[in-house]
């Protein structure tokens, strides 16, 4: 029978993260001769993996249900690279990239923001992968908030008579906020009779505290179209929007209610 090519019996050295943004990391490592791989030299894999949910706890509110969707975002993500293993540990979904036998270089993508990450290499030939070079460990820059969900905006009456019409918005927090939160941003656009938007640099902007999710909006003109804009901000800059269109109520509507409530009291 045949006989197998065995261990390649070769570990790289001097792998190196060389640098690393919010979703990808750039490794060097020392050339590698042929000559001290047994076997047929096939490649070179970087093996990767994220700490376990390093940046999914969103200040303790996560909820149930986010780690099958978790779990399931890792797979499709995976499946959509250039790998080749899906194995499982403690540690997270690893995932690795395979690159020719003569790079010194190489980067790899997809990675979480903010999250603390591991990478190791080994020579492969054609039948095994060689002894993994040990894991070094480093942390992504921040990126920005995914967008706001269930965001909800409606249109209210005044409190008195001074306040014209009025808008309250809410919304919940980002599934991740990729970074460390500073707060939220609401930008409050009106839109004309032709269903155009005014220009977005000329929308006031109202900003909230990170665990602040609620916004009244007061003297807004009655009976108008406007649309808020709202998106999670950290350090690296501003998020992925998310956009409610909402009608204020006509000025008729809240004197009738004062009529009504005068004719009660």
């Amino acid at each position: 029978g045949r006989t197998g090519e065995g261990d390649p019996g070769f570990t790289p050295t001097g792998f190196k993260l060389i640098t690393s943004d919010s979703t990808s990391a750039t490794f060097e490592w020392d050339s590698i001769d042929p000559q001290q791989v047994q076997g047929n030299f096939t490649g070179i894999k970087i093996i990767f993996w994220p700490e376990e949910d390093e940046n999914e706890s969103n200040e303790n509110e996560l909820e149930t249900g986010n780690i099958v969707r978790l779990r399931r975002h890792s797979v499709l993500r995976r499946s959509t690279g250039e790998v080749s293993t899906s194995q499982t540990n403690v540690y997270g979904e690893k995932r690795s990239v395979i690159v020719a036998p003569n790079k010194k270089s190489a980067t790899i993508f997809g990675l979480q923001p903010n999250s603390i990450n591991y990478a190791q290499i080994a020579v492969m030939n054609g039948q095994n992968d060689g002894t993994p070079t040990d894991p070094i460990s480093f942390r992504t820059k921040e990126g920005v908030p995914t967008p706001v969900r269930n965001l909800e905006a409606y249109p209210m009456n005044g409190r008195n008579e001074r306040e014209s019409a009025i808008v309250a918005i809410r919304w919940d927090q980002p599934r991740h906020y990729n970074g460390r939160l500073t707060g939220y941003s609401v930008e409050i656009c009106s839109i004309n009779a032709d269903g155009l938007m005014e220009q977005r640099e000329r929308c006031p902007i109202r900003k909230t505290q990170p665990g602040e999710r609620f916004l009244r909006i007061s003297n807004l003109e009655n009976d108008s179209k406007y649309r808020f804009i709202v998106y999670g901000n950290t350090n690296a800059g501003r998020g992925d929007p998310n956009s409610k269109d909402v009608m204020t109520l006509p000025e008729d509507i809240k004197f009738f209610r004062k009529f009504c409530y005068r004719k009660h009291e």
